[in-house]
């Protein structure tokens, strides 16, 4: 044997006994596997909590899994108003309270169009838009003025894209 592959060998063995000696001397108080194991936050089975105002720091000895959905908080639809411009829907899931909805028309027309709520709860929302309507020019007494309804018309059928936001206030 050369004097280098008998130094390489002296080495290897001599970090062997070191390493033994090490792994012995580490573990002072007797810690098991089993007990270094049980330490090592496992996986969550339950579906991961909403968001919360402030947020929180939590206490769980368990963590998220990378393939976990977060359950959505807030709702959204796009509806298509009837001919009289109603529109309603119906969430997916219900929400826990009774949200803020905000409905939004998609108005690709000159007029201007104004969409209302008049029901809203944890399963839907419900509401009416109006088309803004240009003023007759035979219009000429200041009293029919005043009681002109610039939104009395229905709109034609269209869409409107309704966001449901729940409370945080």
């Amino acid at each position: 044997m050369t004097r280098t592959v008998a130094a390489t060998l002296a080495a290897v063995v001599l970090g062997l006994v070191a390493f033994v000696g090490y792994a012995q001397i580490s573990n002072p108080g007797g810690v098991t596997m089993d007990q270094v194991t049980a330490m090592i936050p496992q996986p969550s089975a339950q579906v991961p909590q909403t968001e919360q105002v402030g947020g929180a720091v939590g206490a769980a000895t368990a963590y998220m899994r990378a393939d976990a959905k977060l359950p959505r908080i807030t709702r959204a639809a796009v509806v298509a108003t009837d001919a009289s411009g109603n529109w309603s829907v119906t969430w997916s899931s219900p929400l826990m309270a009774t949200p803020a909805v905000l409905p939004v028309p998609i108005n690709s027309g000159g007029q201007p169009m104004v969409c209302n709520v008049t029901t809203a709860t944890a399963n839907g929302a419900s509401g009416r838009c109006w088309l803004a309507r240009t003023l007759p020019a035979t219009l000429t007494l200041l009293t029919a003025l005043i009681s002109y309804d610039i939104f009395g018309n229905s709109p034609p059928v269209t869409s409107v894209q309704v966001l449901a936001i729940p409370p945080t206030q």
